[in-house]
């Protein structure tokens, strides 16, 4: 057996079934090139392109010697010739993306009727269904987050007024009473036989009185004690409300929060001991302290979002309104391929460290980088002057924007960002001109 394997016809044998085999995907490549030179050739001519003859002959002559298996040397090399001019002249349209556009005809099962059915389907289409989908969860996304720290900035802000009228109201209610004590007592030592200690008495009983006059709050100088009163009882009814909604407001960060603390509590079992003796602790605090623990890591979560998690949402969707800005031209001219899916991906996530990244750098130096100036989305202030919201030839400057409207224009614009950050290392490197120097 083994020397009938090792015999020099047995050898010569399997060499020519080898080579034979090896030939196999150098064939099937040659007929996929000369399909996709037909496909390419086909939108040529539908489109009015001038092909020379000496092109449409050889690939033409190259299909028809392959189909009767007469292809020689000479023929495959003017075929490879003729299509590398024929993919030249259809630039920038490529067979990849007349293959990614045209899609072809998928049979699949009706949910309702369970009968089979025909369509259309290529990476194109799917791309559009994806981006589409993809965009309008941002936006819904972005639009809760908005809200919600729109909510949470309204309650915060509403505690701070809340507790400054309660504050004053107090104090001004207090005061008046103060002046009712006194002037009972002025009247009944006026009314009283006088003497040299009752005359100083009474004298620095009208110092003190005086005093308190003076120290009245004038903004409620209109205003009856009663009228006070009921302003105080409306603050309170508004503090417990605003507290509700703030407890409510609460819930969604702290759980988030949470999730992490649960997962290190998992690795580390030890921690129960410390957890417990927090939990103690806060139990020990007064309520005072703890609705300002509250507020306080209520405003850090709102500079959180305000500053991490909004700009990075905003680059993200600014980035996504570029891609459906731009797929759409690309179907339309036939130059969308799987190297595009490739470039939009990348190009979401540079988007949304685009929109992280320029609010690391303000716009304005009289104002730090979230400022209350330009705390929300939007455009320049109306009040603003011509000059300052707009820069030469009516066109708005980086400055009368926020740091959300930036955010999002970074997204949209990846390539000026970058661009921008290229010229800045190249003044300290001197790349830039190495390579135009090359």
């Amino acid at each position: 057996m083994t020397s009938e394997i090792n015999s020099p016809k047995k050898k010569d044998g399997l060499a020519n079934e080898y080579s034979e085999i090896s030939k196999i995907p150098l064939v099937r490549e040659f007929e996929e090139s000369l399909r996709d030179a037909q496909i390419l050739l086909a939108y040529t001519c539908r489109n009015g392109l001038v092909v020379p003859d000496e092109v449409i002959e050889t690939l033409t002559l190259a299909k028809a010697l392959v189909d009767s298996d007469k292809l020689t040397v000479q023929d495959e090399a003017r075929f490879w010739k003729a299509y590398s001019i024929l993919s030249n002249l259809a630039l920038p349209v490529s067979v990849e993306s007349l293959k990614a556009t045209k899609g072809s005809l998928v049979t699949y099962k009706s949910v309702f009727t369970g009968k089979d059915k025909k369509r259309w389907e290529s990476p194109a289409k799917d791309a559009v269904k994806k981006y589409k989908r993809l965009t309008i969860c941002v936006f819904l996304f972005v639009l809760v987050t908005q809200i919600y720290w729109f909510v949470g900035t309204t309650a915060l802000n509403d505690f701070e007024y809340i507790a400054q009228q309660s504050n004053e109201i107090e104090l001004e209610l207090n005061n008046r009473n103060s002046i009712r004590i006194k002037r009972g007592e002025v009247r009944a030592y006026q009314a009283l036989p006088q003497d040299e200690a009752k005359t100083v008495r009474l004298k620095k009983l009208q110092e003190d009185l005086k005093v308190l006059e003076l120290r009245a709050n004038k903004k409620f100088a209109d205003s009856y004690s009663v009228d006070l009163e009921s302003k105080l009882k409306n603050l309170n009814n508004s503090w417990d409300t605003n507290n509700e909604i703030l407890e409510r407001w609460s819930k969604l960060w702290k759980i988030v929060v949470a999730i992490p603390l649960s997962v290190l509590e998992w690795f580390d079992p030890d921690n129960d001991e410390d957890l417990r003796l927090e939990d103690s602790i806060q139990a020990e605090v007064s309520p005072v302290i703890k609705k300002l623990i509250s507020v306080n890591s209520g405003n850090f979560v709102l500079y959180a979002i305000q500053s991490y998690l909004l700009p990075l949402l905003y680059g993200w969707l600014g980035a996504l309104i570029f891609v459906l800005r731009t797929l759409p031209h690309e179907i339309t001219e036939l130059t969308f391929s799987e190297k595009s899916k490739t470039i939009y991906s990348l190009r979401l996530y540079l988007g949304a460290l685009a929109g992280l990244a320029i609010i690391l750098f303000p716009s304005d130096p009289n104002h730090t980088v979230i400022s209350p100036e330009y705390s929300g989305i939007g455009l320049p202030n109306p009040s603003q002057n011509a000059e300052g919201a707009s820069g030469q030839n009516g066109v708005v400057s980086t400055n009368s924007l926020s740091p959300l409207a930036l955010a999002f224009l970074a997204g949209y614009s990846v390539e000026l960002l970058f661009t921008a950050m290229d010229k800045f290392v190249y003044a300290f490197t001197g790349e830039g001109k190495k390579s135009k120097e090359k």
